[in-house]
């Protein structure tokens, strides 16, 4: 099984009046951070690390570098997309831009630790982005679903994403996980 940590910080925001970002902080401090890896650990969850800033990713390699990180990681890199996280206006996002730069960035933060990830897109289309077959091509892991997709223009069903990310794994040669199969890659709990 497995539960979501949010190992970090970021602001969080939407458009005011003005066109000027309002909104609060998400907050996670290190003693919470510590609290949840602790918690997986007790419980025998896996982390499913919700990467919303670099300094996310930060935290997480802290623990790995102690041997801390709980069994069964898998670290979810989110990128922002061009509506944010409440798809109200355009203009107020979080963290990194879904590009290839972007990405490749995050990979050399994970270069050598073996740790599994994947890469989603909030307040934005993953699958119009360059960053769903690159993830694919570098050894990654594609999230979709209606939760974190938007785009006015476009408005799949979360069936429809799930056929599209299907077609681009077998169009770079990469088979889709059972479950089963997906347990024992993360090697959860």
């Amino acid at each position: 099984m497995m539960v979501v940590v949010d190992p970090g910080s970021t602001n969080v925001g939407r458009p005011g009046a003005d066109g000027l970002p309002v909104g609060g902080v998400y907050a996670n401090s290190y003693d919470d951070i510590r609290y949840a890896f602790d918690t997986c650990e007790r419980l025998r969850l896996g982390p499913a690390l919700a990467i919303y800033e670099p300094g996310f990713l930060q935290t997480t390699l802290a623990y790995h570098r102690a041997d801390r990180l709980p069994a069964g990681s898998m670290v979810k890199l989110y990128f922002g997309g061009e509506w944010g996280m409440y798809a109200t206006a355009r203009g107020v996002t979080f963290g990194l831009s879904p590009t290839a730069n972007a990405l490749l960035a995050y990979l050399d933060m994970l270069e050598g630790t073996g740790l599994p990830w994947s890469v989603s897109v909030w307040g934005g289309d993953l699958m119009q982005t360059p960053v769903a077959r690159l993830a694919l091509e570098r050894g990654g892991h594609l999230h979709v679903g209606l939760e974190e997709h938007f785009d006015p223009e476009r408005k799949p069903t979360n069936a429809e994403l799930v056929d599209e990310a299907v077609k681009l794994c077998a169009s770079v040669g990469r088979p889709v996980a059972t479950p089963a199969e997906t347990a024992e890659l993360l090697g959860l709990p």
